[in-house]
């Protein structure tokens, strides 16, 4: 028994490190040597605005409420008005379900482009 365990840890191991390290590397370095501009992401134009789009477009609203002080003072806007704009912007779970709440942050910075350009 101790011989079936010993082997089932030692490719637990090997698969871990070969799965969990070496092919997530290999992707990475090859999405870099063959689509460099692409693997590093890209800014998205709305309307002749832009916003850094990564992987995912959303934030959680949690993330979206950490940044306030932030937006804030670069913005110069009231702290009551950018949170009053981060909850109406918050889109809720697909049939009351699926996924988790989110803010779409090109939406939001759009939003916080109009307030400031009044």
């Amino acid at each position: 028994m101790w011989k079936q365990t010993i082997g089932a840890l030692r490719l637990l191991i090997v698969l871990t490190i070969v799965t969990g390290v070496l092919y997530p590397l290999a992707m990475t370095g090859v999405a870099q040597a063959v689509f460099p501009s692409q693997a590093n992401g890209s800014l998205v134009y709305v309307d002749n605005l832009s916003s850094a789009s990564g992987l995912d477009p959303d934030i959680s609203p949690e993330g979206a409420y950490l940044q306030v002080p932030r937006v804030v003072r670069e913005r110069h806007l009231s702290e009551l008005t950018v949170r009053e704009l981060i909850a109406s912007q918050v889109q809720t779970r697909k049939v009351g379900l699926l996924g988790a709440p989110r803010v779409n942050v090109l939406s939001l910075n759009t939003a916080l482009d109009q307030l400031t350009n009044k």
